[in-house]
């Protein structure tokens, strides 16, 4: 299985001299999210060229890699505890949306919970709710 982009810090390093190896590292840093990484990777090589502008003879490398991320306690908390609110949010505007319907269905041949769009609608919220409970277990968990 491949870990998620999210478990993932990028790092980069330019090495320059005038050796094929071995050479000295003049530029690194870590700790990129991917989107990040990609955001940056112009200023690297704009680095990697302005050394090969100075020095002309040097041979420059361009190091790059990843490596797995495994965000602190009190991070996950937080990350944890908005993603809670947010389905929160969305259980309520599903509900509101519900009782919105059933205040406004009128139909001669058939009730409100035998049609489609409503059958979908309550599958969704047991789903939103069933999410809801495990996020709070882990949070639960953490917090213990």
């Amino acid at each position: 299985m491949i870990p998620p982009l999210e478990n993932k810090r990028f790092f980069i390093k330019i090495k320059a001299g005038p050796g094929a190896g071995g050479n000295p590292c003049i530029y690194f840093n870590s700790g990129f999210t991917f989107k990040s990484f990609l955001k940056w990777r112009w200023f690297f090589d704009y680095r990697a060229a302005l050394h090969k502008v100075k020095h002309p003879r040097h041979n420059v490398d361009i190091c790059t890699g990843f490596f797995m991320y495994e965000p602190p306690k009190d991070e996950k908390i937080r990350t944890l505890k908005n993603a809670i609110s947010g389905k929160k949010r969305s259980i309520c505007n599903l509900q509101n949306k519900i009782n919105e319907a059933r205040l406004s269905f009128c139909d001669l041949f058939m009730t409100i919970e035998e049609t489609a769009g409503y059958k979908k609608a309550i599958i969704t919220l047991d789903a939103y709710q069933k999410d809801l409970k495990k996020m709070e277990e882990q949070l639960k968990q953490l917090l213990t």
